[in-house]
């Protein structure tokens, strides 16, 4: 029995760390394309030259069509659910989609970053007062000589790829599932549903003293195997 234990336990992990790797991979490209997307398009010439007229004369109406019609191109149809021009100072100049809400914090350091650096840059998973949760790509849009004069933004909504990519599972199981999680103060917060209580996105937490809960190790730093309570305890 003991022998027949050990052979299941040593099984499972081996297909534990298969299919995290799968996930892990996957999560990664999800997130290049992200970060490519928003740098091509901010650096395509059409683009860049709308913008830039746009701001020159923000009051000529053929100045902001063509930054519009430049955003609805670069949603790519529905695939983004939304595309803005953002000035340097992180105020929305225009939107592909109507938008109801200031930045959220999260998007705006990401537009910080990606103007300090000239570089695409990700987002945290946030809520929008809508109820939808989203992550956003930034990315500089610069002059002739490089120098940043606005940001561009591509708005993903979690629901349309991510949460789908992160809900499957390749085997057959009753159990398992993917969690993301992240640290916000003293608190684990989960950033996806979970299998097991729907809404969680964000609203899930636990303390981070909960040892024993496997989300709790893994933002502490843990790597590896660990055999813990989950969220239903």
């Amino acid at each position: 029995y003991c022998a027949e234990e050990k052979y299941v336990k040593q099984e499972r992990v081996k297909m534990l760390c298969a299919i995290g790797t799968l996930k892990a991979n996957q999560f990664t490209e999800w997130r290049k394309e992200r970060l490519a997307d928003s740098i091509r398009f901010a650096q395509g010439p059409a683009l860049v030259t709308a913008f830039r007229n746009f701001i020159d004369r923000p009051s000529d109406p053929v100045c902001s069509n063509a930054v519009q019609r430049m955003l609805d191109l670069n949603r790519k149809g529905d695939f983004y659910q939304n595309a803005l021009m953002i000035s340097l100072a992180g105020e929305i100049l225009a939107s592909a989609a109507p938008v109801a809400e200031p930045l959220q914090t999260t998007t705006v350091q990401a537009v910080e970053r990606s103007l300090k650096k000239c570089a695409p840059a990700l987002s945290g998973i946030y809520r929008c007062q809508a109820g939808h949760v989203h992550i956003d790509a930034a990315a500089p849009v610069c002059d002739e000589a490089g120098k940043p004069v606005a940001a561009f933004i591509l708005r993903a909504d979690a629901s349309d790829f991510l949460y789908p990519l992160i809900r499957f599972w390749p085997t057959d199981s009753p159990s398992a599932e993917t969690l993301l999680a992240r640290r916000e103060g003293d608190e684990v917060v989960f950033l996806n549903d979970v299998r097991f209580s729907a809404g969680a996105a964000l609203s899930m937490r636990f303390p981070i003293d909960q040892k024993s809960l496997p989300a709790v190790q893994a933002v502490l730093g843990v790597r590896g195997i660990f055999e813990g309570k989950d969220y239903r305890g």
